[in-house]
């Protein structure tokens, strides 16, 4: 793999919010479990109506975060069970994408007229991972 395959080119628009998630050797559960605790402590505040000293990164950042970690998460659980069904050991190698708001502007004649928030988006730019057959075949691998 050559160095230009592992470079990510993201053009982001001032206005969208990024939460930007590593997964270097599988995401613990302790640390969805505390991302879970600090989405129920928002939720809790805002049923409440104690807006006061929320921000951004309680009311948006959190959320795409957790919800970025999780995909990892899911994908490593995955690939764990496809790695013992096919009887090779896998490793997770360093993966990285990002979750975000996605903003959406129409010019005119060059200058910004109108911007919109049409949704999400998610861009998972490196997911790795590498299996060893168990038995040393090469075609188990290629299986997994």
């Amino acid at each position: 793999m050559d160095n230009q395959s592992l470079t990510s080119m993201n053009n982001w628009i001032v206005g969208e919010y990024h939460a930007i998630g590593l997964n270097l050797q599988g995401i613990s559960n302790s640390r969805i479990d505390s991302l879970k605790e600090e989405l129920n402590i928002v939720k809790t505040r805002l049923e409440n109506r104690e807006y006061s000293n929320l921000n951004r990164q309680d009311l948006i950042g959190n959320l795409l975060f957790k919800s970025l970690l999780s995909l990892f998460s899911v994908e490593d659980a995955h690939n764990e069970a496809a790695a013992k069904f096919a009887h090779v050991v896998s490793y997770r190698q360093p993966s990285f994408g990002f979750f975000s708001t996605s903003m959406q502007i129409s010019y005119w004649f060059g200058t910004p007229r109108t911007v919109s928030a049409p949704g999400l988006l998610m861009d998972i730019d490196l997911s790795l991972t590498s299996a060893v057959a168990k038995n040393n075949d090469h075609q188990l691998e290629v299986i997994y």
